[in-house]
């Protein structure tokens, strides 16, 4: 798993050097779907896009965090927190974009001062719209989370790349 996650970071530098690429920012919603549904509502995050154009489709990657809001009140010194780690390929027509890769989704909570987090390797599906708006462009979108294949969420999101 180090060895992939050192390939994959050399790999997405590579692609930074090419002059290709953007990088932004996003924010929107996390809507929990099936048995998640069941333990949060939907959620705020916040997190930074990196996009690397090909001839025909392009890289993206992107890392956010979410402030997972239990479905039950547990207290004020309890929070739970989900950061997804995407990268994948998307292709284009126009200025709409369909594409998909793997993700690890690392879950945790944190009760006063003990805290607990665990890893789950996935996937996700992407579709949206990518807007020029002057020197930079304004991309909306929406993922489908498949966390430990067998877990599922949905995020809407905005953002800027520059």
């Amino acid at each position: 798993m180090r060895y992939l996650v050192l390939l994959l970071a050399v790999s997405l530098c590579g692609l930074a050097s090419a002059g290709l690429t953007e990088f932004g920012a996003h924010a929107g919603i996390f809507v929990p779907t099936g048995d998640l549904a069941d333990g949060y509502n939907m959620s705020l995050m916040l997190g930074a896009n990196f996009l690397a154009h090909m001839t025909s489709f392009a890289v993206e990657g992107s890392a956010s965090y979410v402030f997972l809001s239990p479905e039950e009140s547990l207290g004020d010194d309890v929070s739970a927190y989900m950061i997804p780690i995407l990268v994948g390929i998307r292709s284009y027509t126009g200025n709409l974009f369909a594409g998909g890769g793997l993700a690890l989704h690392v879950v945790g909570v944190e009760v006063g001062d003990v805290s607990d987090s665990d890893s789950e390797v996935g996937a996700y599906g992407n579709v949206g719209t990518s807007l020029p708006a002057g020197s930079f462009e304004i991309e909306l979108s929406a993922k489908l989370h498949w966390i430990d294949f067998d877990e599922m969420g949905i995020t809407l999101t905005g953002g800027v790349y520059f």
